[in-house]
């Protein structure tokens, strides 16, 4: 049973670029890697998916996992979260984010491929 997690730790654990209670899945990053295999830059409208790009091949894997990783992350603090409660609108411009840090996501997998002109990033998230 997974525990509940408090506020207080979500936020570090936010900061940090962690998931909130959210557990690796190899089942997911294979999905996510098939994905990301393919080399197609676009926006995923699914809530259970995220991509992104990094145009810098000349980086690291690991260094360009972290900045398209860090780019989602800082959606929210660049666009903000201006509402009352506690609701989810696309309009907001935050959605890689939202995906991100989801409290009711369990699991999570992510791959990365080189591709020809750019890095392409995916990863999964189960409810």
């Amino acid at each position: 049973m997974r525990q509940p997690h408090s506020p207080q730790r979500c936020e570090r654990d936010r900061f940090e670029q962690k998931s909130c209670g959210s557990e690796w899945s190899d089942d997911l990053a294979q999905q996510a890697q098939e994905r990301a295999d393919l080399c197609q830059q676009h926006l995923s409208e699914s809530m259970n998916e995220n991509h992104g790009a990094n145009m810098d091949v000349n980086l690291s894997r690991m260094k360009a996992a972290q900045e398209i990783m860090r780019g989602w992350m800082h959606e929210l603090p660049h666009k903000g979260f201006r509402q009352s409660g506690n609701n989810f609108y696309s309009y907001l411009g935050i959605s890689h984010s939202a995906k991100m840090l989801y409290d009711q996501n369990t699991r999570v997998g992510c791959g990365l491929t080189k591709c020809k002109w750019f890095y392409n990033a995916v990863c999964r998230y189960e409810r």
